[in-house]
């Protein structure tokens, strides 16, 4: 599927970059580079890896487009970068399991009063000691998972491994116009699409040439 994806793409003549790791980490560095404006995702990680800018929607034809601007989310909760992305991974994340019984506001307030994920980490077996020492049958508020891998989790997020190369990236970063040849003979010939179908979608991508929106 990845393979057709990028496949269709290149012969739209938009561009594709393959990314060594994470697609979102990618895109916030190109991004960064300031080769582009923001990142097209429903993924939230994209914040986390430092996108200036998180466009969510476009998969539906109903609702705008919702633009999320790091700078406000980070000014908002009055937080470091570094203090974001540790609630991101209490919140939960694709690396590591979450602290149980912990819910986005209580991580949120967490990190506001300790600063970072060890300093939760100190305040929860604090509470769990208290608890205990009070009623040892009584089961604990939050439950530290016994592999929370918090520390790999922030490094992935803070030096994820992406193409750093400014030359490299800007040289793959080409558009050109639809291959409409090739578009009618994979889609048609070896897809199953209609030739009617694939001749109305060439079409719209022909009225989108040189348009900047």
């Amino acid at each position: 599927m990845m393979e057709d994806a990028k496949k269709l793409v290149k012969l739209m003549g938009a561009p594709v970059i393959q990314a060594p790791c994470e697609a979102e980490a990618q895109c916030a560095k190109i991004v960064s580079m300031g080769l582009a404006f923001g990142t097209a995702t429903e993924d939230m990680d994209a914040l986390t890896f430092g996108t200036n800018y998180l466009l969510r929607g476009f998969n539906s034809k109903k609702e705008p487009i919702c633009q999320i601007d790091l700078a406000l989310v980070l000014e908002g909760f009055a937080m470091t970068q570094a203090e974001f992305i540790d609630l991101c991974i209490m919140c939960g994340c694709d690396y590591t399991h979450t602290i149980s019984g912990m819910g986005p506001v209580t991580a949120y307030k967490m990190i506001k009063e300790h600063g970072d994920i060890e300093g939760v980490l100190e305040k929860v077996k604090e509470l769990n000691e208290d608890l205990k020492d009070r009623d040892p049958t009584k089961k604990q508020k939050y439950v530290i998972p016994e592999k929370f891998l918090y520390e790999e989790s922030r490094e992935l997020f803070t030096n994820p491994e992406t193409i750093t190369d400014k030359a490299e990236i800007e040289k793959e970063l080409v558009w050109d116009k639809p291959n409409e040849a090739g578009l009618k003979e994979w889609l048609v010939g070896s897809k199953g699409f209609t030739e009617v179908k694939v001749a109305n979608g060439i079409e719209r991508l022909g009225k989108c040439q040189g348009k900047k929106n």
